[in-house]
């Protein structure tokens, strides 16, 4: 069996997340550049950091427990 991408055929081995080499045959992913990433690395590796802690955040620029003393 072999897996499409944009056009181009790869082993089901052969298609993996471009930072930590799970495969992703069969399974949701997203692209950056027209390269496959698994969800959780596409978030650790392009959503915005929130400002206090570093860990991706969505919408604002911190999460709120990170700013209470």
């Amino acid at each position: 069996m072999s897996v499409k991408f944009e056009g181009r055929s790869y082993h089901k081995e052969c298609f993996v997340c471009r930072a930590c080499k799970t495969s992703l045959a069969g399974v949701k992913f997203a692209t950056k550049d027209g390269m496959p990433f698994c969800p959780a690395c596409y978030v650790k590796k392009f959503s915005r950091k929130c400002e206090f802690c570093a860990q991706p955040i969505s919408g604002k620029t911190h999460h709120y427990m990170c700013t209470i003393d």
